[in-house]
């Protein structure tokens, strides 16, 4: 449960029907002028919204446990307790990974579709490809102004073993002080 990350930081709210539908804020305003004469009225400029739909996605596993398996006592405890954590645990891990890839695009006849993850929504016009070099923090200023020039507030990081490694690795030659500690200064 430590590796779910992503699944704990989004807000989640009870779904009502297996159809949701929501508001998308597409635009503050139009293209009027704010400014204004003394005394004047500015204009009318009101926000747009676009009404959208989001068909519910189901997920599930299927856990067994041999009734045989059930009458003894396994050093490592109840089995269909473990199981069921297990399984709970598998979800979780499907859930976290689709949330980056999931494709809705890739269902196939009788399997049901996936929900569209971060890979998926993402304009490709607001993505860095590095194309297999290193992450370096330049890459991270370029990132943090795409995305406040678009209007969001960069807030969080999900990088991969090898990604946070490399990066880090970029970091080391800061993090190094002289010891002994300094004394007085010098």
């Amino acid at each position: 449960a430590a590796h779910i990350k992503f699944w704990k930081k989004i807000p989640k709210s009870p779904a009502y029907s297996t159809v949701e539908e929501y508001n998308q804020l597409s635009d503050y305003g139009g293209d009027a002028s704010p400014f204004i004469q003394e005394g004047e009225l500015p204009q009318s400029s009101d926000s747009s919204y676009v009404r959208r739909t989001q068909l519910v996605k189901f997920l599930g596993t299927v856990r067994e446990v041999t009734h045989q398996a059930t009458l003894v006592h396994p050093a490592h405890g109840d089995l269909i307790a473990l199981e069921n954590q297990n399984g709970i645990l598998y979800l979780l891990q499907q859930v976290e990974d689709f949330l980056f890839r999931g494709d809705s695009s890739l269902a196939f006849s009788g399997e049901a579709a996936q929900w569209d993850g971060l890979d998926t929504l993402t304009d490709s016009t607001n993505v860095i490809d590095l194309q297999g070099a290193s992450l370096q923090e330049a890459d991270f200023e370029e990132a943090t102004n795409m995305i406040i020039e678009n209007y969001g507030f960069p807030t969080d990081c999900f990088l991969g073993t090898r990604a946070m490694s490399d990066l880090t690795k970029t970091l080391y030659p800061r993090q190094r002080i002289q010891m002994p500690a300094p004394v007085n200064g010098q």
